[in-house]
């Protein structure tokens, strides 16, 4: 589910409010946010970009905000060597290969 509503709310606006800003119905906002209707590409950025997240935040895809790729990965290789410590133990080390896969991830 989309991170829309949510948004939405922290910026203390209306979905008319919102509608009005982005150049869409009041309508299209509400199915949005319900899940009735997916938010295309152009719209996705520019609700992004109004926001100041990324667009795989602003969709669910991601638990990170930021629009900074390098930011954003950081936090991914973080995340991933936790993992990698809790689950083998004392092994704190990611392949090149992961690295590749997590900017793949992102990078279009």
């Amino acid at each position: 589910m989309n991170r829309l509503k949510e948004l939405r709310k922290e910026k203390k606006l209306t979905q008319q409010e919102l509608a009005e800003k982005i150049n869409v119905t009041k309508l299209t906002v509400s199915n949005w946010e319900s899940g009735k209707h997916e938010i295309k590409a152009d719209k996705a950025q520019e609700l992004a970009d109004f926001f100041g997240v990324n667009i795989a935040y602003l969709l669910g895809y991601s638990d990170f905000p930021t629009r900074n790729l390098k930011e954003l990965l950081t936090h991914e290789v973080k995340a991933l060597k936790e993992f990698e410590v809790v689950r083998v133990g004392n092994r704190n080390f990611i392949s090149e290969n992961q690295v590749l896969n997590i900017i793949n991830k992102y990078v279009s």
